[in-house]
This record gives structure tokens, C-alpha cells and sequence, in this order.
């Protein structure tokens, strides 16, 4: 497996013919939250492990919210982090948490919990915590808010049929559009117009879950039409905030979030004639 970032949007994996293995992709984990279930993000964790595949996280890995002079402080920081030097507590110990999956951590990205902290304190912490794992040995991409990876498949073993590869487009961007009835489904539309070419497209942010695909026609360069699948995923979260029934979520967005992430499968299939790689997603719980 190689990882490279060709320029700040654009990330390329490459994968072998053994390599092709299932990916977690998730988002807004909120990991130093006190609400972050982090007994479910481990087992997810785990699973990958396991099977030696790969983790993408688009966002919000961090919550960071708890410094001295945050206005979204809330005095509800675990009680490991209460240092003066909380920020730094806060990246150190995650990148000793991640340790035992540093290794198929390939992207994380940022979201606006991050930026905000860039923003007002002049630190990026997602550069931090990946210049830490990368020390571990971990391929990790800091990822933008928004950019694309795309997967290239070598099938063949043969040196002399590596060319070409399969590819596979995938969009991230950690999101924009919400909503409390469409749960920030109407975005399909709107991503699909500013990223036509993406095979997938992944977004976060708003803490719900679903999957929805969008069926659009295109013409090949021998000027042939066809039906081109764009499958949309909304990444879910892990930051369990309705439990207690008070607080900023309970009275802000009403509406409990699920929990969780989503598992995605690539399968090298014909269709009409062609190698092409499929994906197929299940929820991670």
C-alpha cells in the first residue's frame, strides 16, 4: 500500500492485489469528549486491525472545546486532560491511544472543531497528531476540510498488466448542510452538482447516518451513454450527547444522533465488459 497527498485536495492510494481491504470510514468522533463512546470507536478500531484494513476520518476527531478561553467551554473535560497544558494533554494521549492502529490510520481530515483551534490559538492539532503517529510508523494523510482520495487498484500480480488500474473517486468534505427533518439529505444534490466526477462522496458534521445513491447520465469518450451510480454517505458520530436529557444538544437540536460509522467494502466486478470496482457498505455499530 502507498499513500501519497499529489496537492492539499488531492490524496491517491495505491493497493495491490492482496491489499484491497475493508475501510472504516467515520467522522466526528469527538474523542476527548466525556460523551465520546469510545468503547464502540475501539471495537471499530479493532475489526480493522484485525483484517489489516484501513481508517479514513473526515473531521472532528478531536473536540477540544475545554480551553481556558473557549466560549463553547462547558467545564465537562474528562478528568485526565484537566492540565494547564490541556491542549497538548489532549493530543499526546490521543496519539498514545491510537498507537496500536497507527498503522492503518491512512487520512484524517479536518473538521471545524480542529479549525477552530487553528484559528484561535495558532496550533493545528490534526498536524500535530499526525506528525505524532507518522513517528509510529502510521502512512497518515492530514486530510483538508475538504479533498479527494482516490483509490487505485492493481489486480494483477504480473508486473506487466499493472497498467492499467482500477480507480475509484472518492469525495470528503466534513459538511455543510443540515436540516432536523431531511437530516441534511437535500445535500445529495448540491454535492452532486459541485462534484459530478466522484464515485462516492462522504460528509459529516451533522452527526446523522444514512446512505443514499444518485443515478445520473454520462457519455463516455467514444460518445456511448450510461448510467453512473454516485453513492452519498452521511458518516454518523460518536459523541453520545442525548443520554442525560439536558444540555446544548438536547436543547439545541432535539433530535438524538446515531451512533456509529460506515463499513465499506471494494470487490473487483465486470459491468458490461469492463473491471470495475463496487463497493458495498454496511453500517459499523
Amino acid at each position: 500500500m502507498d499513500i501519497q497527498q499529489i496537492e492539499p485536495m488531492s490524496t491517491v492510494m495505491t493497493l495491490d492485489k492482496e491489499e484491497l481491504k475493508p475501510f472504516l470510514f467515520a467522522s466526528d468522533v469527538h474523542w476527548d469528549s466525556k460523551y465520546c463512546q469510545r468503547d464502540v470507536f475501539k471495537a471499530h478500531l479493532e475489526e480493522v486491525k484485525a483484517q489489516d484494513g484501513y481508517v479514513v476520518i473526515i473531521g472532528d476527531f478531536f473536540d477540544l472545546m475545554e480551553g481556558r478561553n473557549d466560549f463553547r467551554r462547558s467545564n465537562k473535560l474528562r478528568a485526565e486532560h484537566l492540565e494547564t497544558n490541556y491542549l497538548q494533554k489532549v493530543v499526546l494521549d490521543a496519539v498514545e491511544w491510537l498507537k496500536p492502529y497507527a498503522k492503518n490510520i491512512v487520512l484524517i481530515s479536518d473538521g471545524n472543531h480542529e479549525t477552530s483551534i487553528t484559528k484561535n490559538i495558532q496550533v493545528d492539532p490534526l498536524e500535530w497528531l499526525c506528525y505524532e503517529l507518522r513517528k509510529l510508523g502510521s502512512p497518515v494523510i492530514h486530510g483538508n476540510y475538504q479533498g479527494f482520495l482516490t483509490i487505485r487498484y492493481n489486480y494483477s500480480n504480473n508486473e506487466a498488466y499493472k497498467s492499467p488500474t482500477l480507480t475509484y473517486t472518492i469525495f470528503y468534505h466534513h459538511g455543510l448542510w443540515g436540516g432536523v427533518v431531511s437530516q441534511g439529505t437535500q445535500s445529495v444534490m448540491r454535492y452532486s452538482s459541485i462534484v459530478p466526477d466522484a464515485d462516492m462522496i462522504i460528509t459529516g458534521h451533522t452527526h446523522n447516518q444514512w446512505q443514499m445513491i444518485n443515478t445520473r447520465y454520462k457519455i463516455n469518450n467514444v460518445y456511448k451513454t450510461y448510467l453512473h451510480e454516485q453513492l452519498h454517505l452521511k458518516l454518523g458520530t460518536y459523541k453520545q450527547e442525548f443520554q442525560d436529557g439536558k444540555g446544548w444538544a438536547v436543547e439545541k437540536l432535539g433530535i438524538p444522533k446515531p451512533i456509529g460509522a460506515w463499513w465499506v467494502d471494494f470487490e473487483k466486478k465486470k459491468r458490461e465488459k469492463l473491471n470495475v470496482l463496487i463497493p458495498s457498505v454496511q453500517m459499523a455499530k
